[in-house]
């Protein structure tokens, strides 16, 4: 009969056992989707979020750097080289800031900022010069640049949040996997030690 209570042991420390990877098998999955997730966060934030509060900035200083051109009373022969560089470094920084994740209310301001752009040129183009309205469609376009600026900071923090979740989420989850391995521990060394009581107690029986 002694081998009946080991086979029936075995089977128990088995079945712990096997719980056991199937608990951490299951805290893994959701560990690696938890990184998963926060990896995404950090990106976005710096790519969506870090780089284009970059490009807002570079916006916001080539704009007054032409500002300054067009309100230069005296006019250089450079003046038309210096505004088209400008002109250019701008529609390069519009063109990769399009490349990033925009929200919808940031697509509202993007749109703003675009077409008051595009009237503040007009503008400065003119043969002759309104320097009220080119002032006035200054204003708007620094506008718009200071709502995306404010958007970018709140949409950042949002991802900072998110991500404190993940991060959390990751500390309990794996708090939780301890603390079940230390319970399960527990009973495998209460059935080993039940074990060890069985086949001694058989053992006595048979030799008397």
């Amino acid at each position: 009969m002694r081998w009946a209570y080991q086979v029936k042991d075995k089977m128990k420390v088995v079945a712990v056992l096997m719980l056991i990877i199937i608990l951490i098998l299951a805290n893994n999955m959701v560990n690696r989707k938890t990184f998963s997730n926060l990896n995404q966060s950090i990106a976005s934030i710096y790519k969506d979020r870090l780089m284009p509060a970059t490009y807002i900035f570079q916006l916001t200083d080539h704009l007054y750097q032409k500002r300054l051109l067009n309100d230069d009373d005296v006019q250089s022969n450079t003046l038309p080289t210096n505004l088209q560089q400008h002109d250019a470094a701008i529609k390069k920084i519009i063109s990769t800031y399009e490349t990033t994740y925009i929200t919808k209310s940031e697509k509202e301001q993007w749109a703003a900022f675009k077409s008051g752009l595009q009237q503040y040129n007009a503008l400065s183009k003119a043969p002759v010069k309104d320097k009220t309205a080119m002032n006035n469609s200054f204003n708007k376009v620094l506008q718009s640049l200071n709502a995306l600026s404010e958007l970018q900071a709140s949409e950042g923090n949002a991802l900072f949040k998110t991500s404190s979740i993940n991060i959390n989420g990751t500390v309990i989850t794996s708090q939780l996997e301890i603390a079940l391995l230390i319970i399960l521990g527990v009973i495998a060394l209460i059935l080993i030690s039940a074990n060890d009581n069985n086949l001694t107690r058989i053992q006595r029986s048979e030799l008397n």
